[in-house]
């Protein structure tokens, strides 16, 4: 069966705009509930049906890529491909990933500088073990049956109780600005049951170069570790020589492979990694998940807890986050990074203050008129592919950048067109 035969099926339950989350709600009993108000709450990891449509998210599965203007304002960019195009180990690097496609994982290993640790250990993530995990989508395996030697996290203690509620900031550019979406990509809307990126009458709809891997094709990496360090590796490299993110010291952002605890009143979600923006820890500007197997396996299991993931986190620092706008006003964003194996995707959150009151269940929440979260999946971008790893790490380098600022909001000088050199 080849890549392009993989049938990648969307869940039936999983809600894919407001109409089919009001139907699954009804069905749950959770229409007009408050997910704090449930009697059975888990940890994001294992959340259950009912608590994951009483979070009110709904997902729109894209069949592209996230392209930098999307993300990413233009000044942004553009320090990071001069930075990017002065550095010899990340060329390097992409020669590597070009010249070693169809080459057996680790029968080449070079050094090629900084990115030298980020290949060998993206290439471990495409070795192959006998046991595939069962591809049931009802919910995530306990990570310890599936793959023993997976690390057991440090728990830190709780976090006080975050400040009150903010409101939307709004930006100076129109509402189809670099932030806007929505008329710059394909969605799936009425394909569900159909294979991914193939439309109802067969015809190919993927403007993406590659479609998801076939989980029959590659089947787990050794531990999830090594995945989680092949994300941080990379994204670690991209950003820490940058005289602008070293310029602040301590205090600059900087990507991390530390579990971030976020707890969501009685339950708690853990991540694999963040963005962390200040060295006191009051800021996150990014969220990090992965697995060792390939996405599809477990799809619906890992939307649910990704979802747990991206409420947890509103619910613990609701000001964080970036401004944007869609068809509905300004509107907040938050970026949750997530590989799985060899592939890595980006999920962007689009919530209002109404979506934020819910969740952190103020007084002025409508229970009975829900706001709801919709998260955006792109990808994947194949690290065995140069291209996907050369836009993705442009990408990723222009959005860390955007965080170096002096203000409150780390958007405000390029919202403003204002320059960093």
């Amino acid at each position: 069966m080849s890549k392009s035969d993989f049938d990648f099926k969307i869940p039936e339950k999983l809600p894919i705009d407001p109409n089919s989350w009001k139907v699954l709600a009804t069905r749950h009993g959770v229409l007009h509930k408050n997910v704090h108000d449930l009697e059975n709450l888990d940890s994001a990891s294992r959340i259950g049906d009912e608590q994951f449509y009483a979070l009110r998210v709904y997902w729109h599965l894209h069949v592209s890529l996230l392209s930098k203007s999307q993300l990413c304002e233009a000044e942004a960019i553009k320090n990071a491909k001069i930075y990017l195009k002065e550095n010899d180990s990340w060329h390097k690097y992409l020669q590597e990933i070009k010249a070693n496609v169809g080459s057996p994982p680790l029968s080449n290993v070079k050094d090629i500088g900084s990115f030298s640790l980020v290949r060998y250990n993206q290439e471990r993530t495409f070795l192959i073990q006998r046991d595939l995990p069962a591809t049931d989508d009802e919910g995530d395996p306990a990570r310890q049956k599936v793959f023993a030697y997976s690390p057991m996290r440090l728990r830190s203690k709780d976090k006080k109780a975050p400040p009150n509620t903010p409101t939307p900031m709004q930006r100076d550019q129109p509402d189809d600005d670099v932030f806007d979406m929505t008329s710059l990509v394909t969605p799936l809307r009425e394909i569900r049951g159909s294979p991914f990126g193939v439309s109802t009458d067969g015809s190919s709809i993927l403007p993406s170069p590659e479609s998801p891997a076939n989980p029959a094709e590659s089947l787990p990496s050794p531990d999830e570790i090594i995945v989680n360090m092949a994300l941080n590796l990379f994204l670690e490299n991209l950003t820490i020589y940058h005289s602008d993110i070293n310029r602040g010291g301590s205090d600059s952002p900087r990507w991390t492979a530390q579990h971030l605890p976020l707890k969501c009143g009685t339950w708690k979600a853990w991540t694999d990694g963040f963005l962390q923006i200040a060295s006191d820890g009051r800021r996150i500007g990014a969220i990090m998940e992965v697995k060792p197997y390939i996405r599809a396996t477990r799809l619906f299991a890992i939307l649910k807890q990704e979802s747990a993931q991206m409420a947890a986190w509103i619910y613990q620092y609701p000001h964080d986050g970036f401004p944007g706008s869609n068809k509905r006003g300004p509107c907040f964003r938050r970026l949750l990074i997530s590989q799985d194996s060899f592939e890595i995707y980006l999920n962007l959150a689009e919530y209002d203050s109404a979506y934020i009151s819910y969740i952190r269940r103020d007084e002025q929440a409508m229970v009975d008129r829900p706001s709801l979260m919709k998260i955006n999946q792109y990808g994947p971008w194949n690290t065995k592919n140069s291209d996907h790893m050369k836009q993705l790490g442009t990408m990723m380098l222009a959005f860390t950048l955007q965080h170096v600022s002096n203000d409150s909001d780390p958007f405000t000088d390029f919202g403003k067109g204002k320059s960093r050199a």
